[in-house]
């Protein structure tokens, strides 16, 4: 280790709290065209100086920071698939596991719960995946196929159940169980960039395209209530579609998908099996404002996961995922 360092000589990417004392910032310097120096640090006075843990050379840098609630572990990912852990609240570090996907950011909503966002490697679709053991293993628990290029960015929980993932195109994604399942949707307009997602609590939230369109400097989208109408750039995100769980799920030959839109308007209904193929449509037309209900007989096909995606006025949608045990 090196002698305390100053905050302000430092270039931090990402900073993660132990408890009111103990800090740990990950951040990099850039070291010739092909190479960076990754570096961790540790703080026990909240930030007044910081050590240096970590500085060596890499083709990649250190991103992302999480602190996993009560186990006294600290995460960290290098930039892509490389998963870094300390078991002692970050005094001593070792690469531990590969993710099977690209992670764009991290959060810890409870005790030994990590969710990651990111992209799959190879294909670059949307991913979301669930550790329960504090990132010793994970799973995937979201992954749309048919949305090639179209990743997330960034991911928000308010509290241990509710949570956002935002991204590519005006992506969306939102859970209610703790991260099991999801529900995606893009917001209804057009050329957004969501870079950033926070949330104060479940129904109060606000995500950013930072580039803007049609001559402005960004765009605020809001979930929940507006709380302020004069806040410039300022969207509600949509909710002319809803979707509800599918019932059941898991499901043995016949499923059935429910859904409310509350303009009438064109709505198509697709089934597709992991790999993006298209299994069949259930519904491809106008509907009229109110509740439907679609029933998919998967018959002999075979047994795993699928994802239906239910789209309002070729604008919004939402993926589902559905499990099929014959």
């Amino acid at each position: 280790m090196d002698n305390p360092l100053s905050w302000r000589n430092q270039y931090i990417e990402q900073v993660a709290y132990i408890d009111s004392q103990k800090m740990i910032a990950v951040g990099n310097v850039n070291h010739g065209p092909d190479s960076t120096i990754r570096r961790i640090y540790r703080s026990t006075d909240g930030g007044a100086t910081w050590t240096t843990i970590i500085a060596e050379v890499g083709q990649r840098g250190f991103n992302y920071v999480v602190s996993v609630a009560e186990s006294l572990q600290v995460v960290s990912v290098q930039r892509g698939d490389e998963i870094w852990r300390s078991r002692d609240q970050g005094l001593t570090w070792s690469l531990d596991v590969y993710s099977s996907n690209s992670i764009t950011d991290m959060c810890s909503p409870s005790a030994n719960v990590i969710i990651a966002s990111g992209f799959t490697l190879p294909g670059h679709f949307p991913a979301i995946s669930k550790s329960m053991d504090g990132g010793l293993t994970w799973e995937n628990v979201f992954r749309d196929t048919t949305l090639a290029a179209t990743i997330f960015l960034k991911v928000d929980f308010p509290d241990s159940l509710h949570g956002w993932a935002v991204g590519y195109d005006g992506l969306v994604a939102q859970t209610a169980d703790g991260g099991d399942t999801w529900e995606s949707y893009f917001l209804d307009s057009v050329n957004v960039f969501l870079t950033s997602v926070s949330f104060i609590d479940s129904i109060n939230g606000w995500t950013i395209d930072p580039t803007g369109q049609n001559g402005s400097s960004l765009q605020l989208f809001r979930y929940g209530e507006p709380q302020n109408s004069e806040e410039p750039h300022a969207h509600n995100f949509p909710q002319n579609l809803q979707v509800h769980p599918a019932s059941p799920n898991p499901f043995n030959n016949t499923t059935n998908i429910q859904f409310s839109i509350q303009k009438p308007g064109n709505v198509s209904a697709t089934i597709y099996d992991l790999t993006g193929r298209e299994v069949i449509q259930l519904q491809n037309g106008g509907m009229a404002a109110g509740a439907h209900e679609l029933r998919w007989n998967a018959g002999s096909l075979a047994s795993g996961i699928y994802l239906c995606r239910i789209e309002w006025n070729y604008s919004i949608r939402h993926t589902a995922k559905l499990v099929y045990l014959r």
